[in-house]
């Protein structure tokens, strides 16, 4: 009968037999062993590394780009101080233009709606002459 609370520990001796193990390793030993491996996005890999190769270059040509770009932009701006014209001009000369234009349209349509007026007129007037002969 065992008492509560008391622990009991059993010693146990054990011996690892390697033989078998080791005869099989060294059968294996003398044999060439070929592993295939297949990676899938091999291509996407090489295309990625090709286009890590051209950074340099593409980076070279961007900067010469923004050069030609930045040096246009600056000529464009000369060739405007030259005429003398500043930004505050050219928008006072637009926004004339732009009133002129809307007063010309305003016209145009005036104009157009007094001849409706006169065709329909013109139109009744020769309805009651008919009439009238």
């Amino acid at each position: 009968m065992a008492s509560k609370g008391r622990n009991y520990s059993i010693l146990v001796g054990i011996k690892l037999d390697t033989s078998d193990v080791q005869k099989q390793l060294d059968a294996i030993k003398g044999r060439d062993i070929t592993v295939k491996i297949n990676v899938e996005g091999n291509e996407k890999l090489k295309e990625t590394a090709d286009t890590m190769e051209q950074l340099p270059k593409r980076s070279k040509t961007i900067t010469e780009k923004t050069k030609e770009s930045t040096d246009a932009i600056k000529e464009q701006a000369d060739e405007v101080e030259k005429l003398g014209l500043t930004y505050q001009q050219a928008n006072a000369i637009m926004s004339k233009s732009i009133e002129a234009i809307g007063m010309m349209l305003n016209s145009v349509f005036e104009l157009d709606d007094a001849m409706t007026e006169l065709k329909i007129s013109s139109l009744l007037l020769r309805n009651r002459r008919k009439n009238i002969y």
